[in-house]
């Protein structure tokens, strides 16, 4: 999958951000980890972590973990996201925000 424009991009991570942590349908939430490990973003990865270790479904859960691998396969990742990633797991397990 692969959408040019940056904006339109940006706009539909945002989107499966929010659907695969606020949608109360378990099939929703599955596709949108799906279509966020396709598309590769580091910046899905705060969500995608929340999904993996929260989300009720073990399907998402599991879809999730999929889609955060496919990130992690990427050749080049910025330091900053994963600084950020890093200071993320930290609040999730420290109950920080």
């Amino acid at each position: 999958m692969s959408i040019k424009n940056p904006d339109y991009k940006t706009l539909a991570i945002a989107s499966l951000c929010t659907a695969l942590l606020q949608d109360i349908d378990a099939d929703t939430r599955l596709i949108a980890a799906e279509s966020l490990g396709k598309l590769q973003s580091e910046y899905a990865i705060p969500a995608l972590t929340q999904a993996m270790l929260n989300d009720s479904n073990k399907n998402v859960r599991q879809k999730a973990a999929e889609a955060l691998g496919k990130i992690g396969e990427q050749p080049t990742m910025s330091g900053d996201r994963i600084i950020n990633t890093q200071n993320y797991y930290e609040n999730i397990n420290t109950g920080g925000g």
